[in-house]
């Protein structure tokens, strides 16, 4: 039997893609920016995440009567 592959979601690419690019930008400052890239790509990303929370909490209590 063969087993099933997981849906992937349309998002799941584009993962890749993004550390792809910090990578690279951070070749362009040298071997300090190989860990930099990624590391300001992350706490971006962490930030985001949690601006988009906070707003769904912000929107939700809006809606409120």
């Amino acid at each position: 039997m063969t087993e099933r592959a997981e849906p992937r979601s349309p998002g799941d690419g584009q993962w890749l893609l993004l550390i792809i690019f910090s990578v690279m930008g951070g070749l362009l400052f040298a071997l300090g920016g190989l860990a930099d890239g990624p590391l300001v790509f992350g706490i971006c990303s962490a930030l985001l995440h949690l601006y988009r929370l906070e707003l769904e909490v912000y929107l939700e209590r809006q809606a409120a009567p």
